[in-house]
């Protein structure tokens, strides 16, 4: 609480590192902490699974958009 409290006072962008697990999740977004990273999330990926996943998303939005 601390930590994020000192960020929040000085007006940055708070980000939690590490995110494994669902309770993590809630309590971490209750203490009003702003961006959310880890396992919970994706596991690391090399460099081009990483391409091909942002090129099937990018599609999916172009296809959203008409």
């Amino acid at each position: 609480h601390a930590v994020v409290g000192i960020g929040r006072a000085l007006g940055k962008k708070v980000v939690a590192e590490g995110v494994e697990t669902e309770g993590q999740m809630r309590f971490l977004a209750a203490t009003g902490v702003h961006l959310l990273q880890g396992y919970l999330f994706g596991r690391p990926m090399a460099p081009e699974a990483i391409a091909e996943r942002l090129a099937g998303e990018l599609e999916a939005l172009r296809q959203a958009a008409g």
